[in-house]
């Protein structure tokens, strides 16, 4: 632009004494310089900060090209809540744990801040979360991640018509004379011309954008269609119902995410309110009989994903703090009466532990008016003057910090929309730098300071901020009793003094233990950061539920083991996996659920071969109801069980194997919750007497339906698809086959179909499922003998296991004829059996057995007569 003829002259005239500098000055002299002096100031800004949050995130570009954004949030000196973008670069590096933990390491030592750090704030992705462990800094989850990750679950109730407003949509945002057509709708019915939005699935609350703006203009997209006369499915008026209400329930999550994405407003003071709010606004929908069917399935999966993910919220420390140093909220923003008082215990225990300078007042006295003093006499006062000396040189810091505390609990609420920052910044100038309310005041601005959402990283692009925790910074471990590993009240020198030292791994002894208290010292640390630590009257925290554990991923074809287990150690860290090798497999059993469905995620990327089952958290909980007329409607009987307490995932009407007519037994599927084996006690709905019982367990094998194999099923199932008539490598409903041409069974070869009940195989899995074992008994009453079966102890047994299964042992890669061109990679492709010598040697071993044992059914005919002849 500055080289341009027609600018210079522009400027010239302008001012004809200024020389206009050349594009190299500008962009190799000019911008680096003033880059360089903004960065300087930035600097200097953000080391005035007593305590720091970080928020980070990383994205994909359209051009494939990978990003990520750290950003720092501060409370200055005034009160202000300010950010400052530390980086936003290309990241080409793998997004591993220990690479993400080595760049945000980079950057706060660059911008000198690794010290002031008290949390970082990022998505619910295992390999951030591992990299700030690795960091030893408190992480905080996304609020607003957690949110958009329980309204997508519970959007798929709602699927069909979902499916159909994105057609219309799209359908629109492609054709231009569609779109004219539109907004011609529009003009001439009065409608605002407003164009469609489109669902994207990576940015929040964009759903519930897309179906409230074709609410709005509902009536111009219909007759639009119309005049087209396209193929675009429209929605029928149930359908558009289903929809607004869709919306109305959609709403409060809008909001909240609106709300908790705020800048230069605290927000994770606010976390347990707007929880509340949800789950009442949820509540109001799940119990409106008045809504469609399938928005009362969204509301009622909506709940129950708010339980599962913020049930224990107000036992959350940081948060349940926060909220009780908010002056707009204090006690009045907790539902439960019980946890804030827990909470409050745990803040006054804290805050007696902090330490005051020793030239410090804790409580000034009021100023009186005071007379001239006179003389008196030293005998007269002088026992007295010597009590009252002592009693007045006596401070009680403790006291002094939970009456301080006392008076603010008792301070009037301020008004919602007033900023508690400055609120705070104002007490503290009205109590004249008091050094308690100066340190409480900190720990609010500590507690503010969090991000509670990774909003702020990416904000140009996707992304904002939330509060952390004490009156003291801790680096934390979490093997460590206390939940941290060294502690110091905080200022920024004591803090410098802790980090500097890298003191020894802490180990803390427990020197005193009776009712009233228990204190534990630090005896491996040098400085003696905590000399004694007294938690008075400490509430025992009730420890959470284990998650159950995630099932194993059971991987064929590895050739290559070491890389294998390189890979799981990047992507999940070396302790949250173990391996189980067998002769034709590998098991993979994770830690958490996080590390399951990485691990997942990674061999379907790189197209191995395994199979997995459903996890056990997402497994519905299943229940028979018998006794309700069967021409009841399936809706009926879910929202009649959603009413007493319930939340229904899915309702089926069981109907007669021959017959198909629809029988009095309903089959009801419940989302995880604790409160599912108290339906059992229900004895009546919809006026009805009902029995409600635990369904049969299956005593059939389990067959895959894609594989053909036994043990799994085809939704867990990424191994290649064989056919279960002709055994070809491809799904079984695009099989050619004939019915002229004899079928071929996977497993064993034979002239069967694989899901035939006679085939070698499965007679050996059920045989060795059962367990069982057959004795002769002789029935002297009948004079005839008679086999029992005993049950025995049910063997563990491997499906895959060669010595036991050896038609299952040919399907191996190893016993295949090798390729010319072996796979390079760690895990390859099966290829399926030839009929060759094996498979003529296995039918002929079918046949015999068909020969022998009706002759060893014989024999024992023969043998039990000669027993009945020799009792005679």
């Amino acid at each position: 632009m500055v080289d341009d003829k027609e600018f210079r002259k522009f400027v010239e005239m302008l001012n004809p004494g200024y020389q206009l500098p050349c594009r190299q000055t500008v962009s190799k002299n000019l911008i680096p310089r003033l880059y360089n002096c903004t960065l300087e100031q930035l600097k200097q800004q953000i080391q005035s900060s007593t305590a720091i949050c970080l928020t980070t995130d990383g994205w994909t570009c359209i051009n494939n090209r990978g990003y990520i954004a750290i950003t720092a949030h501060y409370i200055e000196p005034n009160g202000t809540l300010s950010s400052i973008c530390l980086s936003c670069e290309e990241f080409n590096e793998r997004h591993t744990s220990t690479n993400l933990a080595n760049y945000l390491k980079n950057i706060t030592v660059e911008w000198d801040i690794n010290y002031k750090i008290v949390a970082i704030v990022t998505d619910n992705a295992p390999n951030i979360t591992a990299a700030v462990r690795e960091m030893k800094y408190r992480h905080i989850g996304c609020f607003a991640h957690s949110i958009n990750l329980l309204v997508q679950h519970s959007l798929e109730h709602i699927s069909t018509p979902l499916k159909k407003v994105k057609c219309i949509v799209e359908f629109f945002k492609k054709s231009s004379s569609a779109l004219a057509k539109l907004h011609s709708a529009q003009k001439n019915m009065g409608l605002p011309q407003l164009k469609l939005k489109q669902d994207v699935v990576t940015r929040w609350n964009s759903t519930y954008d897309m179906l409230k703006r074709i609410i709005s203009i509902k009536d111009a997209v219909i007759s639009t269609l119309a005049i087209l006369q396209s193929s675009i499915q429209v929605l029928t008026p149930a359908e558009w119902e289903v929809v607004e209400k869709a919306v109305d329930v959609l709403q409060i999550f809008h909001e909240v995410t609106e709300e908790i994405s705020s800048e230069k407003t605290v927000s994770i003071s606010k976390v347990i309110v707007l929880v509340t709010s949800m789950f009442h606004t949820v509540e109001t929908f799940v119990l409106d009989i008045n809504i469609p069917y399938e928005v009362n399935l969204m509301a009622n999966s909506l709940k129950a994903q708010l339980k599962k993910r913020f049930e224990e919220i107000e036992d959350n420390e940081i948060i349940s703090q926060a909220a009780i140093l908010d002056p707009r909220f204090k006690q009045f923003g907790f539902k439960n009466e019980n946890k804030f008082n827990k909470a409050l215990s745990i803040l006054r225990t804290r805050i007696s532990n902090i330490k005051l300078p020793s030239d410090s007042n804790p409580q000034k006295p009021l100023e009186t008016v005071t007379s001239t003093p006179q003389p008196t006499s030293s005998l007269l006062w002088k026992v007295y003057e010597n009590k009252v000396g002592k009693l007045k040189s006596i401070q009680n810091p403790t006291a002094a910090g939970l009456i301080e505390l006392d008076k603010y609990m008792q301070e009037p609420l301020i008004d919602r929309h007033d900023d508690p920052l400055k609120w705070w910044i104002q007490i503290l100038i009205i109590r004249n730098q008091d050094e308690v309310w100066k340190t409480i005041t900190e720990s609010y601005n500590q507690l503010q300071t969090s991000d509670f959402t990774s909003i702020s990283a990416v904000k140009n692009h996707s992304y904002t901020p939330v509060s952390t925790d004490d009156p003291y910074i801790g680096i934390f471990d979490e093997n460590s009793p206390l939940e941290f590993s060294y502690l110091v009240p905080y200022d920024t020198n004591s803090v410098t003094e802790a980090i500097t030292s890298q003191p020894k791994p802490h180990t803390f002894y427990e020197v005193e233990n009776d009712q009233q208290h228990t204190s534990y010292e630090n005896i491996t640390s040098e400085k003696q950061l905590i000399p004694k630590l007294i938690v008075t009257s400490m509430p025992q925290k009730k420890l959470p539920k284990p998650p159950p554990s995630p099932p194993p991923i059971i991987v064929n074809g590895i050739n290559d083991f070491v890389r294998l287990r390189s890979e799981l150690i990047k992507l999940i860290g070396s302790e949250n996996f173990l391996f189980k090798s067998s002769t034709n497999n590998l098991k993979i059993i994770t830690k958490n659920s996080d590390s399951y469905r990485s691990v997942v995620k990674f061999l379907n990327d790189q197209g191995a071969e395994y199979h997995t089952y459903q996890q056990r958290e997402n497994k519905a909980f299943r229940i028979v109801i018998r006794n309700i007329h069967p021409s009841t409607p399936t809706n009926e009987v879910g929202i009649a069980i959603q009413e007493i307490g319930f939340t229904v995932k899915q309702v089926v009407n069981v109907r007669h194997k021959i017959t198909k007519l629809a029988l009095p037994i309903f089959f009801v599927d419940l989302e995880p919750a604790e409160i599912n084996k108290d339906v059992f006690h229900v004895t009546h709905i919809l006026h009805t007497k009902i029995k409600i019982e635990e369904p049969h367990k299956r005593r059939e094998l389990v067959q895959c339906f894609n594989c053909q194999k036994y043990g799994h099923s085809k939704t867990y199932c990424s191994h290649p698809p064989r056919c279960v008539g002709c055994a070809a490598n491809h799904p079984s409903s695009s099989c050619n086959k004939t019915k002229d041409q004899p079928p071929t069974c996977v497993l064993c070869c034979g002239n069967h179909p694989a899901n035939y009940r006679g085939c070698t195989v499965h007679k050996d899995l059920q045989k060795l499922k059962n367990g069982l074992k057959t004795t002769i008994k002789y029935n002297k009453k009948e004079g005839k003998a008679s086999a029992d079966k005993i049950p025995s102890d049910p063997p563990s047994f491997n499906l895959n296991d060669d010595k036991m299964f050896p038609n299952l042992a040919q399907m191996h890669p190893q016993n295949l004829p090798k390729s010319s061109n072996p796979n390079p990679n760690w895990h390859t492709h099966n290829t399926p059996p030839e009929n060759n010598l094996t498979s003529q040697l296995s039918s002929f071993i079918t046949e015999l057995k068909s020969v022998i044992i009706p002759l060893i059914q014989l024999l024992t005919t023969v043998i039990n007569q000669l027993i009945l002849k020799k009792d005679k």
